[in-house]
C-alpha cells in the first residue's frame, strides 16, 4: 500500500506542477510570446483533461481492494515452534450467516512471527474464519472475526 501512495503522490505533484506552469504561460509569466503562442491556447484545455484523469485514477487506485493481514499469536508457543503446512491453510468468508467465499490462504513465518494473507475479495463487513494445520497433522483454528482485526489468538483443534 505504501508503494501506492508513493505513484500516487508522484502522480499528483506531477499534475500540479503541470498545472502551475500552465498558469503561468496563460498569465505572460513566461513572456508575452508563450503568452500569445499556441501553446497557451490548448494548454488549458490539456490541464483540464490531466486534472480530471488524476482525481479519477486517485479515486480508482484509492478505493482499490487492499491486501489484509493478519498475524497469529501462537503464545505461549514461539512461532518458530509452529510449522504450518502452507498448502493446507484455508479460510472461509461469510455474510450474513451464508458461505460467500472459500479457500487457500497464504502463509508466512514473518519477523513477528506467522501471517497470513486473505484475497483481495474478502471485504470489512465480512466474518472470516481461518483453519490452519501443521506439517505434523495438528490443527488450528482462529474463529470468527472481522478482517480489520490485526492479531488474532488460534485455538488447538481436538484432532
Amino acid at each position: 500500500m505504501n508503494e501506492r501512495r508513493m505513484y500516487l503522490a508522484a502522480f499528483l505533484m506531477i499534475t500540479a506542477l503541470t498545472a502551475i506552469v500552465v498558469l503561468g504561460a496563460n498569465i505572460g509569466a513566461f513572456g508575452e510570446a508563450v503568452r500569445t503562442s499556441d501553446f497557451a491556447k490548448w494548454s488549458l484545455s490539456a490541464i483540464i483533461a490531466e486534472i480530471v484523469g488524476a482525481t479519477v485514477i486517485a479515486f480508482k487506485w484509492l478505493l482499490s481492494p487492499l491486501d489484509i493481514s493478519v498475524n497469529l499469536d501462537f503464545s505461549p508457543k514461539e512461532p518458530i515452534d509452529i510449522d504450518l503446512d502452507a498448502d493446507n491453510c484455508s479460510y472461509q468468508a461469510r455474510e450474513g450467516g451464508k458461505i460467500i467465499s472459500e479457500g487457500k490462504i497464504t502463509v508466512a513465518l514473518a519477523d513477528g512471527g506467522w501471517q497470513c494473507t486473505l484475497p483481495p475479495t474478502i471485504k470489512h463487513k465480512h466474518v472470516v474464519n481461518l483453519s490452519l494445520i501443521e506439517r505434523n497433522g495438528k490443527t488450528w483454528e482462529v474463529r470468527s472475526f472481522y478482517p480489520f482485526a490485526i492479531t488474532k489468538k488460534p485455538s488447538e483443534r481436538g484432532v
